[in-house]
């Protein structure tokens, strides 16, 4: 639609290209901020999309663009269509990680693909490790530090638990000392509201030297918040984490399923 305002239209190629530029970053530039001011995340991420619609307009449908020679816009199309691949492929590595997650269910996560770690998020570092390992070949290596609560959340899992009695997975504690922590569960309802501490499943368990094999009955966790029951089919979050520890310290998660 820019390039065919017709004060624009009838400059030099290369003058559109500036005000394209100029005019995608400043407008891109205040989206960012206003996205900032109501306390959502300003994504530099987006600024590069931006950029490239723009560029795809430029290199690809504006009528001028021959003034650019054919070289120099065979190269740019080039370096673009590299730059559209780079945004693209993580959707391709999630539809992936979503296939295989399908197939493995009710087993969450094992952690035996590279792509599983883009399930979860935190406070915490994690990496994926062969280390230690019980069934399999690799773990999830959890980098717990000092803040006040230091953990990892499973993000993108199957929400529909309700034909399901226990929720397991195993620890690995590598310290000849024991470590308290946390597991957090909640529903899609806990979500939307006040997120009240009482309105959601949380326990702690004790983890000792080597594997710690964790059980949770998902009847506790179905009863846990104060003035309703749980919706085991519409659960959101899934957590572990350790509260103000003086220390880092390193855990490691295997083997994260439901059974019946």
């Amino acid at each position: 639609m820019l390039l065919n305002w017709n004060k624009l239209k009838l400059k030099s190629y290369y003058y559109q290209v500036l005000w394209v530029v100029i005019i995608t970053f400043f407008l891109g530039l205040i989206v960012e901020l206003i996205q900032a001011g109501i306390n959502r995340t300003p994504d530099i991420g987006d600024l590069v999309r931006n950029f490239i619609g723009s560029f795809i307009a430029l290199f690809f449908f504006a009528p001028k663009k021959n003034e650019m020679g054919f070289y120099k816009l065979c190269l740019s199309k080039s370096i673009l269509i590299l730059l559209i691949a780079f945004q693209i492929l993580p959707i391709i590595n999630f539809l992936r990680d979503e296939r295989h997650a399908n197939i493995e269910f009710p087993l969450l996560s094992g952690f035996e693909s590279k792509l599983e770690p883009s399930r979860w998020t935190g406070d915490a570092d994690f990496v994926l490790s062969k280390e230690i390992k019980t069934t399999g070949n690799s773990s999830l290596k959890i980098f717990l530090n000092t803040s006040k609560y230091s953990g990892v959340s499973l993000k993108y899992f199957h929400r529909e638990w309700g034909p399901y009695n226990i929720l397991s997975f195993k620890i690995f504690n590598p310290k000849n000392d024991f470590l308290k922590i946390t597991c957090r569960i909640h529903d899609k309802k806990h979500t939307e509201g006040e997120q009240a501490y009482t309105d959601r499943f949380n326990k702690t368990y004790t983890l000792f030297t080597g594997w710690n094999p964790i059980e949770v009955n998902l009847n506790e966790v179905y009863k846990a918040p104060l003035r309703r029951k749980m919706n085991m089919n519409e659960i959101n979050g899934f957590g572990i984490f350790v509260i103000s520890q003086k220390e880092n310290k390193i855990i490691y998660l295997d083997d994260v399923m439901l059974k019946k």
